[in-house]
């Protein structure tokens, strides 16, 4: 009794896997011998390798089932049932492995616990694809072979059952395709109406937030000015915008208590993904929680000076410098008699050294108090620039752009350094040493540069050949030996 259960258990499994084979025969291998037959060798090999390869995935044990065909061997119908069986019995302990794996994050879940559910859930759908129809059918696929199985039945259709809660709860219309948005619309009244009375398991009500998660989701109380606000959204969501599970608790959060943290997590992905340049980022997430105008010059310059400074503490490395205020004015080219009394001079470390780092902004404890402005936690240290005795002018980064417009002054500085790092990101993309480089890295290389290149725009003893900042960008698989090709690349970029 018990053979025939499990023979009749095989059957139906071979069924749904395979479903061209039919009463213990395979017409693909007729098939692939009537196609030899034939002389269509091409379509004969697709056949074997698309239908019979994947069926019969023993080489030695295939050969000599279509031997036996070939040879019309009465031991072939016995020898294709033994192949079968052992087929089937191969698929079951692989689907038993697959509803033990699904049903995993779920054992233990007390289903009274709503938030608990629905991050056991959450991981569920993490194994299975991530388009929701597709993953719900696989969900209820795996609860039929459960059925079949006898194998944790009730616990495949709860899991099936709080899956498609799950994917019901997170539907949006997101698109602007306002006929789909219509038609979508009329499908959710016809739903809502043959589940009148139903509630979704997860309700947003019964949902309670965790003490860690919600300190995850918001930012620093105290905070009043708006550039100060801006930082801090970044600050907490730049570096999670890949992560689905945080995604989805900050939606939850969002949406249970109307806020806009969504929002702005939504803005800070879309412009990471599209390789939005920083500063329209940061201008997205500012129009995102503006609830005024309020725009200033000097506000503006003080967020992309202090983000530059707090990003380059997210990634760990050195912060770079705002330089001097004089060295941000027009500079004309110097009399020949004053540059000869310098000569006479020992020469100085430029201004931008010894400039002042720009004011902290809001990335600090995650609960400030109200007298204090969040801080910056403090960089690592870069060693200053230093110039020897004996060396002589190499020519700075404004020499080489005098040089190219034809000029005998710069009035290029804040247009180059704000265009810059698109060429920044061109030339180290041709350098790479090694493959299978890390956006993280290129992200590190590209701010060392541009540190560089900022510190050093005035700077006539520059030497990017023995700095420090060659040799780490050289540390993250980048071989950079000049920087004349960046300068003339966003020079054309400038002019163009």
């Amino acid at each position: 009794m018990e053979d025939r259960a499990r023979d009749e258990i095989r059957d139906d499994i071979l069924e749904r896997v395979f479903p061209e084979l039919r009463y213990g025969e395979d017409p693909d291998i007729e098939r692939y011998f009537e196609l030899r037959a034939s002389g269509r060798m091409l379509d004969a090999l697709a056949v074997y390798r698309s239908r019979l390869r994947p069926r019969y995935p023993d080489d030695a044990r295939r050969v000599v089932l279509l031997k036996l065909y070939r040879t019309r061997s009465p031991a072939y119908p016995e020898y294709l049932r033994g192949l079968m069986r052992e087929r089937a019995d191969d698929i079951i302990a692989r689907l038993r492995a697959n509803i033990d794996a699904l049903l995993e994050p779920l054992s233990g879940v007390k289903l009274g616990k709503t938030y608990e559910v629905l991050k056991a859930v959450e991981r569920v759908a993490r194994m299975l694809p991530d388009d929701p129809e597709r993953a719900r059918q696989a969900a209820w696929a795996y609860a039929d072979y459960a059925r079949i199985l006898g194998h944790r039945r009730a616990e495949a259709d709860r899991a099936a059952y709080l899956l498609g809660q799950f994917y019901d709860q997170a539907a949006e219309d997101e698109g602007t395709d306002f006929v789909a948005a219509s038609v979508a619309t009329e499908e959710r009244r016809r739903r809502e109406r043959r589940e009148e009375g139903e509630k979704n398991f997860f309700d947003l009500s019964k949902i309670e937030f965790d003490e860690e998660d919600v300190r995850r989701v918001e930012i620093p109380s105290g905070l009043e000015r708006d550039e100060d606000l801006v930082l801090a959204w970044c600050h907490k969501y730049w570096l999670r915008v890949d992560d689905p599970a945080f995604e989805r608790i900050v939606w939850l959060y969002s949406k249970k208590y109307g806020t806009k943290h969504y929002e702005v997590f939504k803005a800070i992905k879309t412009g990471r993904n599209r390789k939005y340049q920083d500063d329209d980022i940061l201008t997205m997430v500012a129009t995102t929680i503006a609830t005024r105008y309020s725009y200033t010059v000097q506000g503006d310059l003080y967020m992309q000076a202090a983000w530059r400074r707090v990003k380059a503490a997210m990634y760990g490395q050195a912060a770079p410098r705002r330089p001097a205020q004089a060295d941000t004015a027009e500079r004309p080219a110097p009399k020949p008699r004053a540059a000869k009394r310098r000569a006479a001079r020992k020469p100085e470390a430029p201004a931008a050294v010894r400039a002042k780092p720009a004011p902290a902004s809001a990335t600090a404890p995650e609960r400030p108090s109200a007298e204090a402005r969040p801080r910056l936690r403090p960089a690592a240290p870069v060693k200053p620039i230093s110039v020897p005795d004996d060396r002589r002018p190499t020519g700075s980064i404004s020499d080489r752009i005098r040089r190219l417009s034809g000029r005998a002054y710069d009035v290029y500085r804040d247009i180059f350094l704000a265009k810059v790092r698109a060429s920044i990101r061109e030339e180290l993309g041709k350098r790479r040493t090694r493959p299978g480089l890390s956006r993280e890295a290129q992200n590190q290389a590209e701010n060392l540069v541009y540190d560089f290149i900022e510190r050093n725009y005035a700077n006539a003893y520059m030497d990017w050949e023995s700095s420090e900042h060659r040799e780490r960008v050289a540390g993250l698989g980048f071989s950079l030996d000049g920087l004349d090709s960046i300068v003339e690349s966003c020079y054309r970029k400038i002019g163009s």
